[in-house]
């Protein structure tokens, strides 16, 4: 029999997620399918919804989002302007009202290409602490060990310029094929988070001053082969990796030009 716990600190969050067949629910807009399709596979459901991660919180210019923040917080928020694009890109009202900042970070959705460009920091609870460091290595991380994503951090006294453009098989409520986020900082260095082009999201640099001098796709696209040639992006029902590819300068432009 499927069991269900709500623990009501992180330590037991972390201790039942460490068991076999454990599975985390916040939003559940992934896993609930997972859990109907293949009950089997799971023992227990660990909802971390009581663990207070519903939050944005603020100290001297740099946001803290909660892990359990929906989307529709994000948009909600007009500090959190830069990022609504990202988030209003995440399905329809309906799923936006469930999926968490934290499940779009655990699975590498469309948001996460926005938050690796503005270099956002993250919080990693594992049975010997916390740590914070860049998101874009927390997918480097272990991934075997028990761990829990609780926070995401964005300092918002780096100014500079901001760009997210979303490519689909269709307009609306549809999954990515390439999700890009250009950021460019007040020196010109330009920073890209990409979703879709490699098997976890990356982050690659731009060419300086990009945001203040767009290039087309096809300007864009030597540089960007150069820097995603180690990653094979992949291929499922929604686009070939090849298809994947072509197009992720394709989205980098649409990014840059707004």
């Amino acid at each position: 029999m499927l069991a269900y716990e709500t623990p009501g600190d992180v330590a037991d969050a972390l201790k039942l997620m460490g068991g076999a067949g454990a599975v985390v629910i916040a939003g559940g807009t992934t896993n609930f399918g997972d859990i109907a399709e293949e009950p089997h596979k799971y023992s227990v459901v660990v909802d971390i919804t009581k663990l207070g991660l519903r939050k944005i919180a603020r100290d001297g210019g740099v946001i803290s989002i909660g892990a359990a923040a929906t989307m529709a917080d994000l948009l909600g928020d007009p500090d959190l302007a830069t990022l609504h694009g990202a988030a209003r890109a995440v399905g329809g009202p309906a799923l936006r009202n469930a999926a968490t900042v934290g499940g779009n970070i655990i699975y590498g959705g469309d948001l996460v290409a926005a938050l690796l460009a503005l270099g956002a920091d993250v919080v990693v609870s594992r049975a010997d602490g916390a740590s914070t460091g860049p998101l874009s290595a927390f997918y480097d991380g272990d991934a075997a060990q028990p761990h829990l994503v609780t926070e995401v951090r964005i300092d918002t006294n780096k100014k500079g310029k901001f760009g997210f453009y979303k490519l689909a098989r269709r307009r609306d409520n549809a999954r990515s094929v390439v999700a890009a986020g250009v950021a460019q900082d007040t020196s010109g260095r330009v920073q890209i988070g990409l979703v879709g082009v490699a098997p976890r999201p990356v982050v690659v640099e731009g060419p300086a001053g990009l945001m203040d001098a767009p290039q087309s796709a096809a300007e864009l696209r030597g540089a960007l082969d150069a820097a995603l040639a180690q990653w094979e992006p992949p291929t499922d029902s929604h686009a070939t990796a090849a298809y994947r590819r072509r197009m992720a300068p394709v989205a980098v432009a649409r990014a840059v030009a707004g």
